[in-house]
């Protein structure tokens, strides 16, 4: 489911899109941008005077910007077609306006499956630098406290594909060149946070759920039951855990000098001797969810410091697999395609892709050798350590491989290294880049994906989409959503049990070997995996199931 990197030594083999960081605990320090119609600038620690609980709804301010109205995005008003309950989607990130990775791209898929079941449903984030304002409709202004701080904040709206999207605007804390890594993104997001509370009154629906993503909107939970549970007496709060590796880790002072909160809360909030978001959002969340059942089984076996927190609220939990944007990632109609394809067409088509990509990465073109990809982040925890163990083995079959990421510089420079000592077999691009992404899953064999641990997944669905037969590790999402295959007549991929090279090794022999030795089994393969059913709809069932459930 995020440091500014210092200048590579080493030279990548194409020129690629700048990378977009992650979201972490902050460690880099913030330009320092004058706040617009803000009266904190203050950096040194007071005493927290906020009033204990909000008991009225915000006033607004008359006076605010002009902003250019985009036709689509007049405001709509609510309309009583459906009996589901209405849900506002939170997260620090939403596909297309601002994203990071795949909680970005859930917060396109899931709202918009939610909206085609006849659910009403709306999104909201922050207003970011990155995002046309221009393209806006302005909604009000507000103050919001936080702590000793009063700050302006205005509210926008758009509608895209038919859901509504907010965006909530504080250049102070907004008008950045990235998402994430700040040092004051603890008070940024406490800040967005309570704002969301606030603004409730001027969304165009009264929702009967907040549904909150990641440790950056842990605070709407805390809030709604600390401050604001008078004010939303039927609003329930569902917190979604895309990672547990980030977790909002922060010192004790942030919780009476930034959250506002009195510190005889503390211990609900701490763990390990410091606040810990994502632990605040599981005790005061009143359903929590992880983005795939088996790693929420993995969760409970103490895999996690926080298993035993999940263990104790594990009533509160349900493990739902996410879905993807089957529209976005169509090969059919995908623009970044050097040859767009079906799966009738698949066996002619993807040799096309194939020898486009292997001129273009400049490897020996050659329809019949089967490329091997790996594309994601570079980190151990993606399998990236266990490839590394096994790089000379794999290549010293007749296979081309081609790696598409970025993150520990180690692992970086190791590939790289790879490349130049094997340019007649590997590319190695040390970027984050959508469209190439795109390009290598449609001229590639086979997707490797031998995660250490992941949460749910998106690669390998993505691959799918393409014909690229996906070989993971069962662990989180990736046991859940691919099936091994056996002899090439059943599943949807290549699947390994234990981190381990040689178990990785065997799946590998058995990919290339039916690569070679059964083309036609693997060609059958390959299409039953573009025919996968990967889209958002059983999942938004399922998440369907559990608002009823909740507003009951």
């Amino acid at each position: 489911m995020a440091e500014e990197k210092a200048k590579k030594a080493t030279v990548t083999k194409k020129t690629v899109e700048t990378k977009e960081k992650r979201a972490t605990t902050p460690k880099t320090a913030a330009s320092k941008t004058a706040p617009k119609k803000t009266t904190t600038t203050k950096t040194t620690v007071t005493k927290a005077v906020e009033s204990k609980k909000a008991t009225t709804t915000p006033k607004t301010k008359s006076t605010s910007k002009k902003t250019t109205v985009a036709p689509k995005s007049t405001p709509t008003k609510e309309t009583k077609s459906s009996n589901s309950p209405k849900v506002l989607y939170v997260s620090s990130e939403a596909y297309p306006y601002a994203a990071t990775g795949s909680m970005g791209e859930a917060l396109l898929g899931l709202p918009r499956a939610m909206r085609n079941s006849g659910s009403k449903v709306g999104v909201i984030m922050p207003l970011y630098e990155r995002i046309d304002k221009q393209a806006l409709t302005h909604v009000t202004n507000i103050e919001v406290h936080l702590a000793w701080r009063t700050l302006s904040c205005g509210l926008f709206k758009t509608i895209h594909d038919g859901v509504e999207y907010y965006f909530v605007e504080n250049d102070y804390y907004f008008k950045r060149e990235h998402l994430y890594s700040y040092y004051d993104d603890v008070e940024r997001f406490a800040f967005f946070s309570k704002a969301i509370l606030e603004l409730l009154p001027h969304i165009s629906f009264t929702p009967d759920i907040l549904h909150c993503h990641d440790w950056q909107t842990a605070l709407v939970s805390v809030y709604h039951k600390l401050f604001f549970a008078d004010l939303h007496k039927n609003l329930k709060t569902v917190f979604t855990i895309h990672t547990v590796d980030y977790q909002g880790n922060f010192d004790f002072s942030t919780v009476e000098d930034i959250f506002g909160i009195d510190a005889y809360h503390y211990p609900s909030l701490e763990f390990d001797g410091q606040v810990n978001l994502l632990k605040s959002a599981i005790e005061y969340s009143d359903v929590i969810t992880t983005v795939s059942p088996t790693y929420l089984k993995e969760l409970l076996s103490n895999t996690s410091n926080l298993s035993n927190i999940i263990k104790d609220n594990v009533h509160k939990f349900k493990g739902i697999l996410n879905g993807m944007d089957t529209k976005k990632y169509n090969p059919e109609t995908n623009p970044s395609l050097f040859k767009n394809f079906s799966s009738k067409t698949l066996e002619e088509d993807k040799k096309i892709n194939k020898t486009e990509l292997q001129k273009m990465l400049s490897l020996p073109v050659d329809e019949s050798v089967p490329i091997l990809c790996v594309v994601g982040r570079m980190t151990r925890e993606k399998g990236y350590e266990l490839l590394r163990r096994t790089m000379d083995d794999m290549l010293s079959r007749n296979i081309q491989m081609i790696l598409l990421g970025e993150g520990d510089i180690d692992l970086e420079n190791y590939f790289m290294h790879m490349s130049h000592s094997y340019n007649n077999k590997v590319s190695a691009i040390v970027a984050y880049n959508r469209d190439l992404a795109n390009k290598i899953f449609a001229g590639s064999d086979v997707l490797l994906m031998p995660s250490r641990r992941e949460a749910c997944g998106l690669a390998q669905m993505v691959a799918s989409c393409y014909g690229c037969v996906p070989l993971v590790r069962k662990t989180g999402g990736l046991g859940d959503s691919i099936v091994d295959c056996e002899g090439g007549d059943v599943g949807n991929g290549f699947v390994f049990q234990n981190f381990e090279p040689g178990e990785f090794m065997h799946a590998f022999d058995r990919a290339i070997g039916l690569y070679f030795d059964y083309r036609e089994k693997f060609n059958g393969l390959a299409k039953r995996v573009m025919q996968h059913d990967f889209s958002w709809d059983k999942s938004a069932k399922e998440y369907a199931e559990l608002y009823n459930n909740l507003t009951k």
